[in-house]
């Protein structure tokens, strides 16, 4: 008689015992089981966006534009935005703009009133590339660059910026006096400064004074000496002439018998060079570029950004000041990709920084960072990655240290053309003590500071693309980087920014240099306020447009800067 077992697996499955029975049974769960878990674990991780996961953990502030104005401009390259106060009824400002084609032109910007924007004046330029404006002896003065100035004795003219009203009135009116001429040749960008050029004597009230005015540095006002060394501080344009390849420097003085009397201070070679940035580092107060500074050592540096030279990929320069020698010269190297535009700043803790280009830019020049207290950043805007214009803009941390620019972050941008920094005070709700209100810093007085990097997108060809984002990014100080909160909605083709205070607001300008017609002639030059929000995390925010301005693409940015940029969406 068989056993039982055999029997009943006979009785079951013919031919098949109760061992194999069991081996099959087990051997379709398993077969069953990896088959499953192939297709809900690795199809769904390679469906998974790391990068939204790394997105939706970033504290961020949101922000708020509010578009106010817009300027009826003609491809315009560049534009300097400088607040008039004195009439604290009625503030305003005037707004500079460089037209590429046609005429530059002068317009008055009341944001109280409707319209907002008035022209004043118009002003015949050569291919208009840049502002500068800034005050010396109580006036206001403007230079502009004319790129393909066919005389090049004209390379950069400089304007007295007259006022043809008094301070009260209520329709103020401005105009341009011709006050000189600078050679050069196929200038593309010009810059306001101060450089102090040693100590020199002045007298003074008597022992123990402190001086006159911000420039004072040190004095020997020992033993009732009426004597003191107070620092000499020169206006001074630097420009940046492409068609040679030299950055120059030129002082600046004005006498009431003699005008405006320009001397060439130096003169240096940087083959491609198309655009300057100035920074500063160290000092214990005031702003050592555009108007002085107080006591303690401090740092300049003169960043020389080369656009073309026979290829993209091209080497800018670092240089710092000599205060014996009384010029520039090389510090450091750095690589770059069509680079065309740069900023400074400082980025503190605890307390906000002494200068930000908010106030540099309200003058029509450029960027420098301020004080002794936090890191000192430069944001460089690259164009192009060798015929490609997908490239990664660069911000640069100063190290005292080994006294180098070391690279802390890269940004995706499009055919950048310009970067801009501006400060913004948090909005109540992100002053609590939640993870995402420390997004921001204090300031001196306790409420919140958010940091803002602008990039202006030009496009990804020579037409321009309209429809590429321009980002706006706020720093999350828990990362110690930038991160996407929102872009410039409508703005097209991007070419310049400028940004400053008005009436208690933040103010951010952009030009643009063509529609989406292929018009080089229209409305392209906006103007918008800026506010916080308030800080919110990144969830749901990198995958689609959110209801502020966020976008899918800043999100695919971000992921590359990340180093997740092989991560493929489906």
């Amino acid at each position: 008689m068989p056993p039982p077992g055999r029997r009943l697996g006979a009785e079951l499955l013919p031919g098949l015992s109760l061992t194999k029975a069991l081996a099959l049974v087990m051997g379709v769960w398993v077969a069953c089981t990896l088959i499953m878990f192939h297709q809900h674990s690795f199809v769904a991780v390679s469906r998974f966006d790391y990068s939204d996961q790394v997105l939706s953990s970033l504290p961020i502030h949101a922000l708020k534009l509010n578009h106010i104005a817009e300027i009826q401009t003609n491809a315009a390259q560049s534009v300097a935005f400088v607040p008039i106060e004195d009439n604290l009824r009625h503030p305003y400002a005037l707004v500079l703009v460089a037209n590429f084609y046609g005429s530059s032109a002068l317009y008055l910007f009341r944001p109280n009133l409707r319209p907002n924007v008035q022209s004043l004046a118009v002003l015949q330029t050569e291919c208009g590339h840049s502002w500068a404006v800034w005050k010396q002896e109580g006036r206001r003065w403007a230079a502009v660059s004319n790129y393909c100035s066919k005389e090049k004795q004209k390379g950069i003219v400089i304007y007295e910026l007259e006022p043809l009203t008094g301070s009260s009135s209520q329709t103020p009116d401005w105009g341009f006096k011709a006050a000189a001429a600078i050679p050069a040749n196929g200038s593309s960008y010009v810059m306001h400064m101060q450089l102090p050029f040693g100590p020199e004597t002045k007298s003074v009230a008597g022992p123990g004074t402190s001086g006159s005015g911000s420039m004072a540095s040190s004095y020997r006002a020992s033993n009732g000496s009426s004597e003191a060394a107070v620092q000499s501080w020169k206006d001074v344009l630097a420009i940046a002439e492409y068609g040679t390849g030299h950055w120059v420097l030129y002082g600046l003085e004005y006498t009431e018998d003699k005008g405006l009397v320009v001397t060439e201070l130096q003169r240096t070679i940087l083959r491609g060079v198309a655009s300057l940035t100035l920074c500063r580092t160290g000092g214990s107060g005031g702003n050592g570029v555009d108007g002085g500074t107080g006591g303690g050592h401090v740092e300049i540096f003169l960043i020389g950004l080369s656009y073309y030279d026979k290829s993209f990929a091209t080497r800018s320069a670092v240089y710092r000041w000599d205060p014996a020698k009384r010029h520039f010269v090389v510090l450091q190297v750095l690589a770059t990709h069509g680079a065309h535009g740069a900023r400074c700043f400082t980025l503190r803790n605890g307390s906000p920084s002494t200068t930000t280009t908010t106030a540099a830019a309200s003058d029509g020049g450029s960027s420098s960072g301020g004080g002794d207290d936090g890191s000192l950043f430069l944001a460089i805007a690259n164009s192009r990655q060798g015929e490609s214009f997908v490239a990664n803009s660069t911000l640069w941390r100063y190290d005292p240290g080994s006294e180098r620019f070391l690279l802390h972050q890269m940004i995706v941008t499009v055919g950048a053309h310009d970067v801009e920094y501006l400060q913004l005070p948090a909005a109540p709700q992100a002053r609590l003590g939640t993870r995402a209100g420390r997004a921001g810093r204090s300031n001196a007085s306790g409420g919140e500071l958010v940091d803002v990097l602008v990039f202006a997108n030009r496009g990804a060809d020579q037409i321009c693309s309209p429809s590429e984002n321009n980002p706006l990014l706020t720093w999350v100080a828990e990362r110690q980087r930038f991160e996407p909160a929102a872009h410039l909605a409508g703005l097209q083709c991007a070419t310049g920014l400028a940004t400053g205070r008005l009436a208690g607001s933040t103010l951010l300008l952009a030009t643009g240099d063509r529609s989406e017609n292929g018009s080089t002639s229209g409305p392209l030059t906006h103007i918008w306020r800026v506010e916080s929000a308030g800080a919110r995390s990144m969830r749901g925010f990198a995958g689609g447009r959110s209801g502020l301005d966020g976008g899918a693409r800043l999100g695919e940015g971000l992921a590359a800067g990340l180093g997740l940029a092989d991560t493929k969406r489906r």
